[in-house]
Formats: C-alpha cells, sequence, structure tokens
C-alpha cells in the first residue's frame, strides 16, 4: 500500500504540463463558476435590468423613477453595468446573464494570470495555480454574478496588473491606460471607484521609497501625474462631481451597517467569516513556512490595508483575495522551476487535450443551462402577475420590501423600497431618511398599522421574513389575494413565503 501511495505521489511529483495544458485548469473554475450562478440565483439584480431599460428608452435621471416617493434626488451610479446586463438578458433571458459572467470571468483568469506571471518573472505553471485559486475564492465568495462588482473586480485586477508592470519596466507604456480604467470604473461602479487609488497606493509608497533610494527614479512623479488625469477622466460621466463623491454620502449609515449582510464587519459567527479566518491564519503561517521569498514593501501594505478593510465589512473579504493570493508568488517563485522543453509528441497530445477540454467544457454548460434559468421569471411572478392584470397601477400604493420591491420595480410596479439602500438615504436624496424608518418597521421598533396608516397602501407584499408577516394575516382592512409558498431551497432563503393583500374599502 504505502508503495502504491508512494508511486502516485512521484506520478504528480514529476508532471511538468506544457503551458496549453496549464491553461486547460482554467476550465474548471469557468465550468464551476456558470453552474454555481445557475444554482445559486440572485434576486439583487432585477433592479439593474429595469435601470438598463430604463436609460436606453428615456436617458439618465436625476430624479428617482422607480418607487412610490416623489421628488427624490438620484444618481444611477451603475448605468453602464446595467444596460450591459439589460442588453445580455434581452438577448437570451435564458443564457444571456450566463454568458456574460462567463466571458467576465474568462477575462478575470487572464488578468490575473498575467499578474502572476509579472510577479513570478514569467512562471506559467505557478502563476496558472495561483490565478485559478484567486479565482475560486471569488467564486466562493460569491462574487461571479450579474452584480457591477464584477466589473469592478476585473478593472482592479487589470490596475494591478498595470501597476507591477510599471514597477518591474520603468518604461511600459501600460500606464497609460490607467485614465481609461478610471473613465469605465466611475461609470460602470460609481461607490467603488475609489478602490482603484485604495489598490495603488502601496505601488506609491513603493516608489516613494525607490525615489528615497535612488535620486533619478521619479516614477512617484509620474504615478502622481497620472493620478490627477485619472481624477480628471472620473468627470466624464453623466452625473459629474455626484458620482465621484457618491461613495460619501452612501457609506456609513448605521442601520444600513446592520442590516445588509454584506455591510457588517467579518466576524466568526458566519460559515463565510469562519472560513475567511481560516484562510487568513493559514496565510500567516505561509508566509512563516516559506521564508526563502522576500515580503516586499507593496506586498506588506496590500495585505495590511486589505486585510483591515476584510474586518471592518465583509464585502470585502474578495478585495482581499485579489491583493493576496497572487502576491504569494514572491514567496513560492524560489520554490519553483521555470518550464522545460517537451518533445513534439507531448506538444501533439498537449494540443489534443487542450482542444477536446474546450469542446467537454462547452458541453456541460450548455446542458447544464437547459436546467436552470437566470433573468427569466422568479418566485414572485404569480403575485405579481395579478397586481398587474387585475388593478388600476395610477391609483396603487404599493407595500413590498427591499427583496420583493426591486422585482416589482421590474415588472413595472412602484414600491414603497428596493435593495438599493443608500438611495433612501437623506443625504444622497436630499429629502427624507426612508432608510431609517424601513429599519425600524423591519425590527418592530415602528408599529406596523401607524405605518400602512401613514402611506394608505392599498396593496401589499409582504414575506413571511418580516416582522409584521403574522399581523398583517390577521388585519381585517386587509384581505389576501395570493398566498406564495417557497417550493425549493433557493427561494425558501431568498424570499420565503409571502401574501399579496387588499386594503377593503369602507
Amino acid at each position: 500500500m504505502k508503495e502504491k501511495l508512494n508511486k502516485i505521489i512521484n506520478i504528480y511529483k514529476n508532471y511538468k504540463p506544457t503551458k496549453k495544458e496549464c491553461f486547460l485548469f482554467f476550465f474548471i473554475p469557468l465550468i464551476v463558476s456558470t453552474i454555481a450562478i445557475m444554482l445559486w440565483g440572485n434576486h439583487d439584480f432585477w433592479f439593474l435590468l429595469n435601470h438598463g431599460k430604463y436609460v436606453l428608452n428615456h436617458g439618465f435621471p436625476i430624479i428617482e423613477p422607480f418607487t412610490m416617493h416623489k421628488g427624490l434626488s438620484f444618481v444611477m451610479q451603475q448605468w453602464l453595468s446595467a444596460v450591459i446586463f439589460y442588453l445580455f438578458n434581452c438577448l437570451s433571458a435564458r443564457f444571456g446573464l450566463y454568458i456574460l459572467c462567463f466571458v467576465i470571468n474568462i477575462f478575470i483568469l487572464f488578468f490575473l494570470y498575467k499578474l502572476c506571471m509579472e510577479l513570478s518573472n514569467n512562471n506559467y505553471r505557478i502563476s496558472t495555480a495561483l490565478a485559478i485559486l484567486t479565482d475560486f475564492f471569488l467564486l466562493l465568495f460569491r462574487v461571479i454574478l450579474p452584480r457591477p462588482q464584477i466589473f469592478t473586480y476585473l478593472l482592479l485586477i487589470i490596475t494591478l496588473y498595470i501597476m507591477e508592470k510599471f514597477y518591474k519596466n520603468k518604461n511600459t507604456k501600460a500606464i497609460y491606460f490607467l485614465p481609461l480604467i478610471s473613465i469605465l470604473q466611475i461609470n460602470f461602479h460609481a461607490s467603488m471607484y475609489f478602490m482603484l487609488y485604495i489598490f495603488m497606493l502601496p505601488y506609491l509608497a513603493n516608489f516613494i521609497y525607490l525615489k528615497y533610494k535612488d535620486k533619478k527614479d521619479n516614477r512617484v512623479f509620474k504615478l502622481l501625474l497620472i493620478w490627477l488625469i485619472m481624477l480628471a477622466c472620473a468627470f466624464i460621466n453623466p452625473y459629474g462631481i455626484k458620482a465621484i463623491t457618491y461613495v460619501f454620502t452612501s457609506y456609513g449609515n448605521p442601520y444600513i451597517n446592520f442590516m445588509v449582510g454584506e455591510m457588517k464587519p467579518t466576524s466568526l459567527e458566519t460559515n463565510f467569516g469562519l472560513l475567511y479566518f481560516i484562510i487568513l491564519i493559514g496565510t500567516l503561517l505561509f508566509f512563516r513556512l516559506f521564508r526563502k521569498g522576500k515580503f516586499e514593501l507593496r506586498q506588506f501594505l496590500l495585505f495590511g490595508g486589505l486585510t483591515f478593510l476584510a474586518l471592518k465589512n465583509y464585502r470585502n473579504v474578495a478585495l482581499w483575495f485579489l491583493g493576496v493570493i497572487p502576491y504569494l508568488i514572491i514567496y513560492l517563485k524560489p520554490y519553483f522551476k521555470k518550464g522545460i522543453k517537451v518533445s513534439l509528441k507531448q506538444k501533439a497530445m498537449s494540443n489534443l487535450s487542450y482542444i477536446t477540454t474546450i469542446g467537454m467544457a462547452m458541453v456541460i454548460i450548455v446542458l447544464f443551462s437547459f436546467t436552470f434559468q437566470v433573468g427569466a421569471h422568479s418566485f414572485l411572478d404569480k403575485g405579481m402577475e395579478i397586481l398587474l392584470n387585475n388593478y388600476d397601477q395610477k391609483d396603487m400604493i404599493l407595500y413590498a420590501d427591499a427583496i420583493s420591491g426591486s422585482y416589482a420595480e421590474y415588472k413595472g410596479l412602484k414600491p414603497y423600497i428596493d435593495v438599493r439602500s443608500e438611495v433612501f438615504l437623506k443625504k444622497n436624496n436630499k429629502k427624507v431618511d426612508l432608510y431609517d424608518e424601513f429599519y425600524e418597521l423591519s425590527y418592530g421598533k415602528l408599529y406596523y398599522k401607524d405605518f400602512v396608516n401613514k402611506y394608505n397602501f392599498t396593496h401589499l407584499i409582504v414575506r413571511s421574513e418580516e416582522s409584521f408577516y403574522n399581523q398583517i394575516l390577521n388585519d381585517k382592512d386587509y384581505k389576501i389575494i395570493y398566498y406564495g409558498k417557497c417550493q425549493n431551497k433557493i427561494d425558501c432563503e431568498d424570499y420565503g413565503d409571502y401574501v399579496v393583500l387588499e386594503r377593503i374599502e369602507e
């Protein structure tokens, strides 16, 4: 038994794949990520499809047009992401968003690989391994989904790649692409615009240190000039300074931090939090074990800064993987040899396996796609259809919470609230703090009867997860016109059961 085990170990120990064989491994996370999108589902993208449709039909709104509230100032900070999602969904409601996420993940893997190649001095084997590992972590922490973050993560990876190239090569022209990235980021996802600069700060510090050592090294001044150009280019967006400063008016609200899962501090109380702490401790042990590598300043600052951000908010954990996992190559590269020459027979077998694997990957994704749908329907459909087909929308005053509200908007209704938490802050809408009210309702601090009487709702969509669900079922002022019971694990976790109610006219 021991001899057989040693034989198996030696086979893998001596396995030195060609570059094409290494690329085959990229299909593993691509297939898994596509299947995961189909399985996980996502109730957060409905408002994005609605945004994209609105921009193409009406242009850029400055007054919030999707809810029942009047006169709320509005910045559509994800407009370009929304338009792309909507167009792909129109291309094919069954496959469009799968295709988009698949393509974006190809680019994410490609630039992760390019970044790792820069860090490893072109060692394609270790670069392939670390690129795939990073992508798996992004997949595990639900980044590869139809949300604006998918574009942000791609742009951040490209930014790191450009900065690493600039660090290795003083004369690289790649640095001149940063203003274009600035334009794309402010339009794809304005609330995360300044994350570009946060990811570049460790390099700025490194260039300051290099300038101190070598007075002739002026890259720090070149980078600062590029930053000014990037900031000027950021004004190329439909909302100008409002989009650039959107982050400052959207974060820090204690109610949002308490209610929105991704804004909570990363803790051991959740499975993902526990997993992150295990990975963090494992990384610290890794630094201890692989001491041949040199802990460079930019790597140290990236690790420290991103660890702080990851502990502060759960949504930043995926950013931690971007700025930490690829840089482990700095420690690993002394232990790995570069590629070796291979025979013509090995090359032929490599080409055959490459073509075969690509074909199999496409077949698996297509076959699996016939089982699941994204963008075509929702568990809430039947309840929405009753409201749309049997009642006059002009006279309807609809209560729906953040989750069901997004889908109601997609179907053309105007609910009380949706998942865009920051839109309902007075700092953004310049009128009223609606999110504070929603928080008090959600946690029973505001009596539901006072709330429904205040707005005189004609109809309500209430999920079983809401605090006043059982009370509204017994309210004599409202009658149930539809009861929706969740039928599968995804719908039960995302929505729960729900009821549609109509106010009884006196």
